[in-house]
């Protein structure tokens, strides 16, 4: 139960992330989240 509310908590991180990062660049956001789908894998 741990390590699902850690890894839901670690992807709500990531997503926040990617959307703050979107809305300065749509590039840099793009790339980080290109970058961390294929880590992800």
């Amino acid at each position: 139960m741990i390590y699902y509310a850690i890894k839901v908590l670690i992807s709500a991180v990531i997503i926040v992330a990617v959307s703050e990062f979107s809305k300065k660049s749509s590039l840099v956001g793009g790339i980080f989240a290109s970058i961390l789908r294929a880590e992800h894998r």
